[in-house]
This record gives C-alpha cells, structure tokens and sequence, in this order.
C-alpha cells in the first residue's frame, strides 16, 4: 500500500503552521480562559470563538490551495503544450504519407498508361500494315513481327 506524503514545501508549511496554531489556541484557552471556563461557555460564545480561532487556518488552506492549484494548472498547460507540438508532428507525418501515396498511385497509372499505350500502339501498325490493309506486308511477315514485339 502506497503512503501519499505531500512534496510541495506550501503543505508541510500549513501542515507545520497548522500544528503551532492548535498549539496556540491551546495554551490561550489554558491561559486566559481556562478549559473549565471555555467548555461552559454558552454555545453562541463558543461559536464566536471558534470562528475567529479557525478564520486564520481557513484562509491558510485557501490560499496553499490556490498556489497548489496554480502550478498544478502550469503542469497541464504544459503537458497540453507538448501533446499540441506532438500531434502537429503527427499531422505533419500523416500528410507527408498522403503525399507519398499520391505519388506513388500517380507513378502506378503512369506507368500501367504507358504499357497500354505501348500495346495498343504495339498492335496498331502491324494492323495497319496487315495484308487486309494496303498489303506492304504478308502474312507470314506480320508473324515474324508479332513474335519480335516489334
């Protein structure tokens, strides 16, 4: 099991502070009141009492927990700040992939246009010079010429 001790020096100050308050307000209400005296006191007079005796370590804590709550805050702006530079690298990343599949898919069809081309113009002019045509060449010529992929 995992004890949790606070780090920050603005806790062990109250927590510190806190301690010689009670102290204080023990050794006033032995002092000058006396326990026998304080304890009989009627319940509106001890209320009074504790109010201005807790006042102090309520504005204490309020105020550890505002200053704790700020660099916490400062933290997270932070860690937000890294995540924002992180994901502009990520899409910065992403686009360069897009860009590279673009070309390469350009490079694709570039090249699969060209193989067609050249079969289709592969197979244009022996047709057109076929003995069905103008007869510049015989059948047995446009055998030798299909086979050479001329």
């Amino acid at each position: 099991m995992k004890s949790y001790i606070p780090k920050d020096w603005r806790i062990w100050f109250a927590i510190s502070l806190t301690f010689f308050w009670f102290c204080f307000l023990a050794i006033y209400i032995a002092r000058n009141v006396g326990w026998s005296s304080f304890l009989n006191l009627p319940i509106e007079e001890m209320g009074t009492f504790l109010e201005g005796a807790f006042a102090f370590l309520a504005f204490l804590w309020l105020g550890v927990g505002f200053f704790i709550q700020q660099s916490v805050l400062a933290e997270d702006n932070e860690e937000l700040r890294r995540n924002n530079l992180h994901s502009e690298k990520q899409t910065q990343a992403i686009a360069a992939t897009e860009m590279n599949a673009r070309q390469e898919t350009f490079f694709n069809t570039a090249e699969s246009t060209r193989r067609q081309l050249g079969s289709i113009a592969g197979l244009l002019f022996p047709s057109s010079q076929s003995p069905i045509g103008n007869e510049n060449y015989t059948s047995e010529d446009m055998e030798v010429f299909c086979w050479r992929g001329y």
